[in-house]
């Protein structure tokens, strides 16, 4: 069984590494929609 602090750090590096990759999905979606 993983400890929860291992836990804890692979969900707080996962949302990390995810942020950017969400805004950039997000940007694409958006600048899709005005036409550009």
């Amino acid at each position: 069984m993983f400890s929860a602090t291992t836990i804890i750090t692979f969900i707080q590096r996962a949302i990390l590494q995810g942020i950017p990759l969400l805004y950039g999905s997000t940007g694409e979606i958006l600048t899709e929609k005005s036409g550009n």
